[in-house]
């Protein structure tokens, strides 16, 4: 991306109510210490001097956001696999379509807002189902302080509408259990805890093992890039793969929900959605 168009995005995402930003580089990885460099963008929204810096930089190639419950924002991440499945495209089509963004392996991410109720720390995975190679992930939740890139390396610009889908707990918690109703089995949530500074001074590794231990932090986030996640069992184990260790076309699914949701006029489209959105314009979008 180019400098005018980093801050465009970032501009824009502002508009749309997506204020802790984080700056990425070309492998998706976070330029900046953002959790533990003077300033923790978990907790603190992103400033438009910072954008505009991180806009000149030439190592960011895009932007993050990261869910956390001073916005109640909430990332819906959907793999592949789960593309595939008609339930999981049906939870889908009731989601606006401005809050919906095509990830660059076939899944989708679903920006949500929880605007009333308690904040679902620790949520996570919702879902895998069985193969004869192992377990699956279908779908997960991106808690705070997990992070989404949602514009820059492998991804097309933002649509002029795109929002975020503001909910109350009861109504995204409804959409959950739908999706988890297509797995086979239902992973137990990790502890529902949220994540606190111990202020103890303790390096990057202390805070993460704090992060960790409180089930704030999933394990997924810690992964080199590159490597990938297959699936989980009932005992809460995950199953990963290396880069080199990957075969020829695996994990190449379609990019397309059976039923094409994408059909009539695009996901959320002239349907009696349940949430609204939010989007760079003025004023909320209702459906």
């Amino acid at each position: 991306m180019t400098p005018e168009e980093l801050r465009a995005a970032g501009a824009q995402l502002r508009r749309a109510g997506l204020n802790h930003l984080i700056p990425v580089g070309a492998d998706k990885r976070p330029v900046i210490r953002w959790r533990n460099g003077g300033k923790d963008y978990a907790t603190e929204a992103a400033t438009a001097e910072e954008l505009d810096q991180w806009a000149d930089d030439p190592k960011v190639h895009g932007l993050a956001a990261v869910a956390n419950a001073e916005t109640g924002l909430v990332v819906l991440d959907v793999e592949p696999a789960g593309m595939d499945l008609p339930l999981i495209c049906e939870a889908l089509r009731y989601l606006p379509h401005q809050c919906l963004r095509e990830s660059v392996n076939g899944g989708m991410h679903a920006y949500l807002r929880i605007d009333e109720g308690e904040y679902p720390h620790g949520l996570g995975r919702l879902a895998y189902k069985a193969t004869d190679n192992g377990p699956v992930l279908l779908a997960e939740v991106r808690t705070a302080p997990n992070y989404a890139v949602v514009v820059g390396p492998g991804r097309p610009p933002l649509a002029d509408d795109f929002g975020v889908a503001d909910g109350n707990r009861d109504t995204f918690d409804h959409l959950f259990r739908q999706i988890q109703e297509a797995g086979d089995n239902v992973p137990e949530p990790p502890p529902s805890r949220e994540y606190v500074r111990t202020g103890t001074g303790g390096g990057t590794g202390a805070i993460l093992g704090d992060a960790l231990a409180s089930g704030a932090l999933s394990p997924l986030a810690l992964l080199p890039e590159g490597w990938e996640v297959t699936g989980h069992d009932r005992h809460g184990r995950t199953f990963v793969v290396r880069p080199e260790a990957r075969k020829p076309n695996l994990g190449q699914r379609s990019r397309r929900c059976r039923g094409d949701p994408f059909g009539g006029g695009g996901l959320g489209r002239n349907r009696p959605g349940l949430l609204g959105c939010r989007d760079s314009g003025p004023g909320p979008v209702r459906w």
